[in-house]
C-alpha cells in the first residue's frame, strides 16, 4: 500500500509590488486613430448619415435623365454623321431633303424586306 502525501501549503506572501491594472482602451488618454471603429467617419463628426431621402432620389433621377438626353442627344449627331456619309457615297445628295424624308417614312412604314423586294429589279 502507497501512502500519497500532500505538500504543505505554503505560507502567503504578501508582495510590495500591487496587483497589474487593467488598462481599457476606450479610455480618454489612449489615442485613437482617426478611423478605428467609425466606419470611416472623423472623430469629431458624431453625426450619423441620414438615409436617402424622396427628394434626394428625384434630384439624382432628374440629374441622371439630363446625362441620358445629352448622350442621346450626342449619339443622334453621331448616327446622322454616318448617316449623311452614307448617303453621299451612294450618289443620294441630289435629292431633295423633302422627297428623301418621304422615301424613308414609306420605307420605315412597309418595312426594310417589303421595300427592298418591290423595288429589287424582277
Amino acid at each position: 500500500m502507497v501512502f500519497l502525501r500532500e505538500r504543505p501549503l505554503q505560507r502567503l506572501r504578501r508582495s510590495a509590488t500591487p496587483a497589474p491594472q487593467t488598462i481599457f482602451l476606450h479610455a480618454p488618454a489612449v489615442p485613437r486613430s482617426g478611423a478605428e471603429g467609425t466606419n470611416g467617419q472623423q472623430e469629431g463628426n458624431t453625426m450619423a448619415r441620414s438615409k436617402p431621402t424622396a427628394r434626394d432620389a428625384l434630384r439624382k433621377l432628374r440629374e441622371q435623365r439630363a446625362q441620358l438626353e445629352n448622350e442621346e442627344a450626342r449619339l443622334r449627331e453621331e448616327a446622322a454623321t454616318e448617316l449623311g456619309k452614307l448617303l453621299i457615297e451612294c450618289g443620294a445628295e441630289t435629292i431633295e431633303p423633302a422627297q428623301l424624308r418621304q422615301i424613308v417614312r414609306a420605307s420605315m412604314a412597309l418595312g426594310i424586306e417589303e421595300t427592298l423586294k418591290r423595288i429589287a429589279p424582277a
